[in-house]
């Protein structure tokens, strides 16, 4: 298994054990950094990014996803760059900057398609419930369920219908939550 192969598993247990990313995650980053690996240095940098979210870090978290993106960036891949811009626009919006996250949303969101395209339309959602704006929130939703569907991304459709859930509820549509 190479560097690239547990950065991958990192991502993914920084989603479901994020305190036990941080010692994974911070090895797999400087191994990258010493062998100028800068997409595997990004992987590492957004899982730490994506624990320290979960974990309520938001001056970390936002941090380590702008290092991911540049890092992204300065690697060449593009849709990289874009995955941790669209976790720094939640951080942010959880920090109480919504506008900046949606900001970093705007600025990703032509680059992208597919499932990738719906987890934009996912974060923009979330935001716009943060700020009390279902209305906007479920167009968002409507455009993101069915690419998650058709993507098999389990994880994020199970986000974006619970998010729906709690929109609906605030306009007490209780039977379409």
């Amino acid at each position: 298994m190479g560097a690239g192969d547990d950065a991958a598993d990192v991502l993914r247990l920084a989603e479901a054990d994020p305190r036990k990313t941080a010692g994974v995650a911070t090895t797999i980053r400087d191994q990258s950094h010493a062998a100028h690996d800068w997409r595997t240095e990004s992987i590492a940098e957004r899982a730490l990014g994506i624990a320290a979210l979960h974990m309520a870090d938001l001056e970390a978290a936002v941090g380590h996803l702008r290092a991911a993106s540049r890092l992204a960036i300065r690697a060449g891949s593009a849709e990289q760059a874009a995955e941790a811009r669209l976790r720094l626009a939640f951080a942010l919006s959880i920090q109480g900057r919504p506008h900046q996250g949606m900001h970093e949303i705007d600025a990703v969101l032509p680059e992208l398609h597919g499932a990738a395209r719906a987890h934009a339309e996912a974060q923009r959602a979330a935001i716009f419930n943060h700020l009390g704006q279902f209305d906007d929130a479920l167009a968002c939703y409507r455009t993101a369920v069915p690419a998650l569907r058709r993507a098999h991304d389990h994880l994020w459709l199970q986000r974006v219908l619970s998010n729906r859930a709690i929109a609906h509820g605030y306009r007490h549509q209780f039977a379409a939550a």
